[in-house]
């Protein structure tokens, strides 16, 4: 036995958005929404001293360049990736990250 959905009044309206080119409008409006609420995140990290931001993995200058980041660009998104690297660059750095912990 087969069950047949029924049709959902949003597809259509989809479709016709696709065609004229809206949902382009709806991600950029997406982006620029997550953006703005990153960069209000960016204001309230900036309040922090250094030793605070440090105990999060971030510094100074990972906060400008967030801000630096185009407006379409989430700055949270920005400070990941650089805290990320920052962590790995530590870890490489650290003796137990180069193997010599290693038996």
């Amino acid at each position: 036995m087969t069950y047949q959905t029924a049709p959902r009044p949003h597809a259509f309206v989809l479709d016709r958005a696709r065609n004229i080119g809206t949902t382009n409008l709806f991600a950029r409006l997406v982006a620029w929404f997550a953006a703005r609420r990153g960069r209000a995140a960016i204001q309230r990290l900036a309040a922090f001293d250094d030793r605070m931001l440090s105990d999060i993995g971030l510094a100074r200058s990972d906060l400008d360049a967030a801000v630096g980041a185009p407006w379409n660009v989430d700055p949270t998104v920005v400070l990941a990736v650089r805290r990320r690297r920052r962590r790995q660059a530590e870890i490489a750095g650290s003796p137990a990250g180069r193997g010599a912990a290693k038996r």
